[in-house]
């Protein structure tokens, strides 16, 4: 276990350099979002698996950004409804 920020760091730094990610991954709001997420869920915590990222995990944030999509376009429709558009 890690108890200093440089040792995390290095360890981060190391998994994008051996999987060759963007550095600007890091500036990502949603990877930042993760990044908080794992740290307030404490020990424990294990990622989910190749499989589960390609397959529920990618099925289920598909569907949220279409439900997302579709209400963003009725609430558009109905402001350009009501502002006479």
């Amino acid at each position: 276990m890690f108890n200093n920020k440089e040792a995390v760091d290095a360890s981060l730094a190391r998994g994008f350099y051996s999987a060759g990610l963007p550095f600007n991954v890091i500036n990502n709001k949603q990877f930042r979002q993760a990044l908080s997420d794992i740290a307030n869920f404490g020990n424990g915590y294990t990622p989910p698996s190749e499989y589960c990222m390609r397959t529920s995990l990618l099925t289920e944030e598909v569907s949220r950004i279409e439900a997302e999509l579709k209400n963003s376009v009725c609430q558009s429709e109905l402001n350009c409804c009501h502002s006479g558009e």
